[in-house]
């Protein structure tokens, strides 16, 4: 179809994560498994895939990135296709204040990773907006109600969903409340959850995610616990996790910053990498207290 418009367009064959690893110095065909598009316009080049009509233009799914695709032209040479060069970053920030008559009232805004917004686009129209929304609200431990909700770019496939609601909390005037500061927004588990592995790691991409909150302290009551600010990092350069928590009288904030800076890692790495996110799973389930002032 390109090619009838007069644009340079070259096939490139590649194998998906799911078929394995292709021999890189020679060609078998018998161990491709799927067809993008090449197309050059000027000095720009792009890779196209017409199998998802959910795709934003120039992007691929995950799958593909497998290491190399290889042209079908006179001259096949292999086009580069490293999940290291993939970075899927996130940003979510969380405004809570109380309002004119005491009450607890916050707004959600996350920009979403572009895969992650790939995944939510292939569930709905499956999953209603209505329904979704409300999944999110039974989703949290405390008595949250979600209102004015919004997902943005939606159908704008060249750019990552916004995901934006209001909400209100209610304490019931209880004596302890135990607050999650990350809302739904923490790790909960460890993906990695054998004590060994001698294979090496995949991971999908990069990730750069960022959280930021800012809250009221609800009135009536004062903080008796807050947890403990932490930096570590990952190997020297592979990754860092920040987790920077401050309060005063009236106010809290909180900015935790997740960054793994490649997404292949060899065996010798698993226990460090392992260990790594097992800190942050249990570092991101950590509550605020707070205790009703007498």
């Amino acid at each position: 179809m390109l090619q009838s418009q007069g644009f340079k367009v070259t096939p490139v064959i590649l194998s998906t994560r799911d078929n394995g690893f292709v021999y890189e110095s020679m060609a078998l065909l018998n161990q491709y498994n799927y067809v993008i598009c090449k197309l050059e316009i000027d000095s720009s080049v792009y890779l196209l895939d017409a199998s998802n009509n959910k795709l934003g233009f120039g992007k691929l799914p995950v799958q593909c990135y497998n290491g190399s695709g290889r042209m079908v032209a006179d001259v096949p040479y292999l086009v580069p296709l490293h999940t290291d060069s993939l970075l899927e970053e996130k940003r979510t920030t969380v405004f809570i204040v109380n309002n004119e008559q005491g009450k607890i009232e916050g707004a959600f805004n996350s920009i979403l990773g572009y895969y992650e917004s790939l995944e939510l686009r292939e569930k709905l129209p499956e999953l209603k907006q209505d329904e979704f929304f409300k999944k999110i609200e039974k989703s949290y431990s405390a008595p949250l109600k979600i209102e004015n909700y919004a997902l943005d770019s939606l159908k704008q496939y060249d750019f990552p969903i916004g995901v934006k609601y209001e909400f209100t909390i209610d304490f019931n005037d209880e004596d302890l409340v135990y607050f999650t500061p990350l809302f739904t927004e923490a790790w909960k588990e460890n993906p990695f959850k054998n004590a060994e592995r001698n294979y090496p790691v995949e991971m999908p991409y990069a990730i750069n995610e960022l959280y930021i909150l800012n809250m009221d302290i609800p009135k009536g009551y004062k903080v008796d616990e807050l947890p403990k600010s932490a930096r570590v990092k990952l190997n020297d350069e592979d990754g860092m996790f920040e987790y920077l928590v401050v309060a005063n009288n009236q106010s809290i904030q909180l900015r935790c910053k997740l960054q793994i800076n490649k997404a292949n890692f060899s065996p010798d790495d698993y226990e460090t990498l392992r260990n790594f996110f097992g800190f942050v799973v249990k570092k991101e389930a950590e509550q605020i207290v707070f205790k009703k002032v007498k």
